[in-house]
């Protein structure tokens, strides 16, 4: 996936919305980006803020706690 303008503009969203470090952001915004018109996607990462903003966004995530 190209990290574009819009990806980026999304991340930025995500940063501030989230609490969410620059990196963990640009994950986040590609996962959303990936899932529009696709199957469902299940989001994995071992950071507790990420997992909640992924889980709150409507992932299924694991690990699943």
């Amino acid at each position: 996936m190209e990290c574009d303008r819009s990806l980026v503009r999304v991340a930025g969203e995500l940063t501030g919305a989230f609490a969410l470090k620059a990196s963990d952001a640009i994950h986040l915004a590609s996962a959303q980006a990936f899932v529009q018109g696709s199957e469902p996607v299940v989001f994995g990462c071992w950071d507790r803020r990420l997992w909640a903003a992924a889980q709150e966004l409507g992932f299924e995530v694991v690990p699943a706690s």
